[in-house]
């Protein structure tokens, strides 16, 4: 270890900021380019693992002033610029080296990250392929190529990249488990178990990545296997158990299994921790009801109304909730208090509810002005077609039954609609 970065080292451990930068001055001030290049060339790449990039770049200029020819100093300097979201400069300042370079490779892999960083997946994939066409025996570029691939979501692909580098002995690459994860999860994703349960026989999942376990518990739930789904996502809320998104799939895994006071009991965590998150009150309101308990669930939905009254789902729930009580008069007041009451949706819960309180020349209007507002869910269709014909206007239901068919030409109501107009 070089002096300077010694004394460096020892001013972080000390949490003296300014004798860190002092060092830093002090060698920079007195560098000599004939005694102190390989210091130099340490200390750039040193400064870089403790995150001091400024310093890193002043280093590697200085480096490139002193050796033009040595393209890998700006190569590195190109590394630190995309890194820091520079990537026009960092392809700038490459544009310069030759394809004749002895490290035309790397510059290849950092013009690569360099698009990756601005989302041409494609002209990034070209640049590794060229750089491995060049050093068709380098495994690490096979590993880049398989990270590209499956964050541009060509997961065959990124598999088949991932495998070969599995294959070369990566363990000098220090890559080898991050590859490991990524090339079972692309092969889950294209619907392959096969190397997950060959991985999860050598590994705990307490050992796997978070990224690896969420995949795992999404691909079990797909398949239908919520316990072991399960098993997963609390693994997951075990190592982040203020996380919103795992407590959320934590909870509709327990409602499947028919678990539902467990589903409540991690509701209510969930609101303990986020009490400001209105899907949070909503789904422990629709627990709270499906347990028999109607008025506390009526207070979590009107807490998530109140929370965020543009939320569909939070209204609809609501007024439902409120309708099943029989408290219609409430719905309405609700629903007129509402900025977004012309919605399509708003109008078919208006009209639903006039309905339930026998108003049927409200409910006419309303369904009606649903309709026009474009509301198509196969729901109000049903609905629509059905209190149009009880009401006698069959021509009005006729035109949306074809509408409807064209959505589900299967729907055991829409076919039974459909003998009696030709009756």
């Amino acid at each position: 270890m070089t002096t300077v970065i010694k004394e460096i080292q020892q001013a972080l451990e000390e949490q003296d900021i300014e004798k860190v930068y002092e060092s830093y001055h002090r060698f920079f001030d007195h560098f000599d380019p004939e005694n102190d290049l390989q210091e130099m060339a340490d200390l750039a790449t040193y400064s870089v693992s403790i995150g001091f990039y400024e310093e890193a770049k002043r280093a590697l200029l200085r480096l490139t002033e002193v050796e033009p020819d040595e393209a890998i100093w700006t190569i590195l300097l190109a590394e630190i610029l995309v890194a820091e979201g520079e990537t026009d400069q960092a392809l700038s300042i490459l544009y310069d080296i030759p394809e004749t370079d002895p490290d035309y490779p790397s510059v290849l892999v950092v013009q690569s990250e360099a698009y990756r960083e601005e989302g041409d997946f494609d002209l990034a994939e070209k640049k590794l392929l060229k750089a491995k066409d060049l050093e068709p025996d380098e495994a690490i570029i096979d590993f880049y190529l398989g990270t590209l691939l499956f964050e541009a979501g060509s997961f065959e692909r990124s598999a088949f990249f991932l495998e070969r580098f599995l294959k070369q002995n990566p363990e000098e690459t220090g890559e080898e488990e991050r590859a490991q994860e990524l090339y079972v999860e692309a092969t889950l994703r294209m619907g392959n178990k096969e190397p997950l349960e060959q991985f999860i026989g050598e590994e705990s999942i307490d050992g796997l990545s978070s990224d690896l376990l969420t995949q795992m518990a999404s691909y079990e739930s797909i398949e239908g296997n919520y316990e072991k789904s399960l098993e997963y996502y609390m693994e997951l809320l075990e190592r982040e158990p203020e996380n919103s998104e795992v407590t959320l799939n934590v909870i509709q895994c327990l409602l499947i299994l028919k678990r539902d006071e467990e589903a409540k009991s991690y509701a209510k965590k969930w609101i303990a921790f986020d009490e400001l998150n209105d899907e949070a009150h909503r789904i422990l309101g629709q627990i709270e009801i499906a347990t028999g308990n109607q008025q506390e669930g009526l207070l979590e939905l009107k807490e998530a109304v109140n929370l965020n009254n543009d939320s569909i789902l939070n209204v609809t729930s609501y007024v439902e909730a409120l309708n099943d009580e029989e408290e219609y008069e409430e719905s309405i007041a609700f629903l007129e208090s509402l900025e977004t009451k012309e919605d399509a949706v708003i109008l078919y819960l208006f009209a639903k509810t006039y309905e339930a309180m026998e108003e049927y020349s409200e409910a006419f209007t309303n369904y009606q002005k649903a309709y026009e507002a474009g509301e198509s869910s196969l729901e109000f269709y049903e609905d629509y077609i059905r209190f149009m014909i009880e009401e006698g206007r069959k021509e009005q239901a006729k035109v949306a039954l074809q509408e409807a068919l064209k959505l589900d030409p299967f729907n055991p109501e829409f076919i039974r609609y459909s003998f009696i107009f030709e009756e």
